[in-house]
């Protein structure tokens, strides 16, 4: 159990939990890669705590009135759920990073507790950005990735969040006998993408404008943008890469250009799919137009201020 000073790091997906490891990386390798990377990331730092279950917190420490299991919602609330009991409990965690499944740290997680410390001062609890401003939504959060202190504060806002969720909009449908899907709204009601019945929207409609005073905006190519290489993640100060929606197919060639590639996760990954890439010029590989924009998106993010080539960056960062 953490004493002090630690990182934790959430990253839950229920689906996970259904079929293990082995077979989820069999199955889709780059869907559930990320989490793999991610715990292998924080077991070599004693500082790094990782929890990707409520089974890994200690029974006689969760708050039984928190009785939402993580498994038994929808996979984007899961995290939210797990995210609430590790605050109850008396796990010891100063800095709290949650990730989704398709995220994964670009620095160390000693790197990143020490930036949270710096901005978690004060009356701020929480740390967030934005949709990458080249994602049609462009939603003013993304809950793709985000950070909090372990305080009094933050367990408000996530309390809050959690009773935010709508229970009655959400049904679980079987394909066949043995594996089940969520699915929001029915034939009578339909659910907007990231709206209020998600929990990226309740969050933004039902909760922010409630905390604004305690929760601080980081640029999102800081942590919501996927990483081309290690030398573009550097160059935009990233500290997370988030691969989300057709950007996974990023995911690996980004591995292949760090020491992640000795990691043995890697090797179960490379093996199980086709999109390995190891071209030097990445943009060329990319056929959506889509994400050969991704550098152009970060430019209209005027906080970030890069110009990116990738024949001419070389990484220097503190990257795991």
């Amino acid at each position: 159990m953490p004493t002090a000073d630690h990182l934790c790091i959430v990253q839950h997906d229920s689906r996970l939990q259904r079929v293990g490891w082995t077979q989820a990386l069999q199955s889709n390798p780059l869907w559930f890669h990320a989490m793999r990377v991610t715990r292998d990331q924080c077991r070599v730092d004693v500082n790094c705590f990782y929890y990707s279950r409520r089974s890994q917190l200690s029974s006689s420490v969760v708050n039984s009135s928190h009785k939402l299991d993580p498994d038994m919602v929808p996979p984007n609330w899961g995290k939210v759920m797990l995210l609430q009991s590790l605050l109850h409990s008396e796990e010891r965690c100063d800095v709290v990073l949650v990730l989704d499944s398709d995220a994964m740290l670009h620095v160390s997680p000693s790197r990143v507790f020490s930036e949270a410390m710096q901005l978690l001062k004060g009356p701020t609890a929480m740390l967030i950005s934005k949709d990458p401003p080249c994602w049609s939504s462009h939603r003013h959060f993304c809950s793709g990735v985000f950070l909090l202190s372990k305080q009094v504060k933050a367990i408000e806002i996530v309390d809050a969040w959690v009773r935010s969720y709508e229970v009655h909009a959400w049904e679980r449908w079987h394909r066949n006998s043995t594996s089940g899907e969520w699915q929001c709204g029915n034939i009578h009601r339909s659910c907007m993408w990231g709206g209020p019945s998600y929990e990226q929207g309740a969050f933004s409609y039902r909760v922010l404008p409630h905390y604004e005073h305690a929760v601080k905006r980081l640029p999102s190519c800081r942590l919501q943008i996927p990483c081309l290489s290690v030398a573009e993640a550097d160059a935009r100060n990233a500290l997370t890469c988030h691969f989300m929606g057709r950007s996974k197919s990023l995911m690996l060639q980004y591995l292949a250009s760090s020491a992640l590639v000795a990691l043995p996760s890697m090797a179960l990954a490379v093996a199980n799919t086709t999109r390995f890439c190891t071209s030097g010029n990445y943009l060329d590989t990319i056929s959506d137009e889509r994400l050969k924009s991704i550098c152009n998106c970060m430019e209209l993010d005027g906080s970030c201020n890069i110009s990116y080539n990738p024949n001419t960056l070389s990484s220097n960062n503190d990257h795991t």
